[in-house]
């Protein structure tokens, strides 16, 4: 299956702007025929268009997916805004093709919100090698981890990514925004100006967030290997009989009750676990949202091993 242009969303920016110029129909574009015409790797034009001076959300996909929150006075910054277009959750809709996310505004960006989104669309990514399960792949919810629903504490004292991520810097004419993207942890003169005035420790608070959360994540992926291998095991059959008819494109026999009920929790388990497990900062940028998500994930995985037992 050749894959479409869509993958190159934010690869660079000029992709951005033919989308722009050309509309939606580009997205339908075959992928090798157009990523040849690009030279230009992320640059100034994704988060400032052609004025170095202002920031602006260039992807028009997300500034649609942001709704009444886009611009300035929303509760998400302007210097979260142009991060968060490249790093969200999407999907390509399935007539235009076109890069899209699950949610408008930002109080829909939330892991309930968005599993229900993909529910009420019937939508999977595709469907699990071994138990037949409709599955969602979930991409570098940063975003909405940061700003979704209540927000994290940062967001609520009214930081953004680049405060912590391009913290000024001083220059031959003066102060300006550095564009080396690193982790705050990596920047002692931020820690010590900007951090430190909340956190005695912030390096030892965010490793021990971390350590956490690798924890719970590692846990609980073992858990839903077993569920899965379990699933798989008990219902080889059924699901023999349901992948035979997908790949002879014939109509696919409608999983028994137990099963759909515990591929519907495979599918729960295996959202809400990569949500967190793809979230770039492990924990870091919203540790409460981060655990609550976990807990959904090992609730599921539990109820499906139960049912199992």
């Amino acid at each position: 299956k050749e894959q479409l242009a869509g993958c190159i969303t934010c690869k660079t920016p000029q992709f951005t702007a033919m989308v722009n110029d050309e509309g939606e129909g580009v997205y339908k574009e075959k992928f090798n025929d157009l990523i040849g015409e690009f030279t230009e790797p992320v640059s100034c034009y994704n988060c400032h268009e052609n004025d170095p001076q202002s920031l602006k959300v260039t992807g028009s996909y997300f500034v649609k997916a942001l709704g009444n929150d886009a611009g300035e006075g929303s509760k998400a910054p302007m210097n979260s805004q142009v991060c968060g277009q490249c790093h969200n959750e999407y999907y390509f809709d399935g007539e235009t093709k076109a890069t899209t996310n699950p949610y408008t505004g930002l109080d829909q960006m939330t892991p309930d919100a968005i599993l229900a989104y993909y529910d009420e669309r019937n939508f999977k990514d595709w469907n699990h090698a071994d138990t037949f399960a409709p599955m969602i792949k979930v991409q570098h919810p940063e975003f909405e981890t940061m700003h979704g629903g209540e927000q994290s504490p940062m967001a609520k004292a009214g930081y953004g990514c680049s405060d912590c991520h391009m913290a000024p810097a001083e220059g031959a004419n003066g102060e300006y925004t550095s564009h080396n993207w690193v982790s705050p942890l990596e920047n002692k003169q931020l820690i010590e100006n900007d951090c430190s005035k909340c956190h005695d420790d912030l390096e030892k608070k965010v490793k021990d967030i971390q350590a956490s959360e690798e924890e719970r994540v590692t846990a609980i992926s073992e858990k839903i290997e077993d569920m899965t291998n379990k699933i798989a095991a008990k219902y080889a059959d059924e699901i023999a009989a349901m992948k035979a008819a997908n790949e002879a494109k014939t109509d696919i026999p409608a999983a028994s009750e137990e099963l759909a009920k515990l591929q519907k929790l495979q599918r729960n388990a295996q959202f809400y676990w990569d949500f967190v497990m793809v979230e770039n900062s492990e924990g870091a940028h919203n540790s409460k949202l981060t655990n609550e998500t976990l807990d959904k994930a090992e609730a599921a995985a539990d109820e499906a091993l139960a049912m199992l037992a």
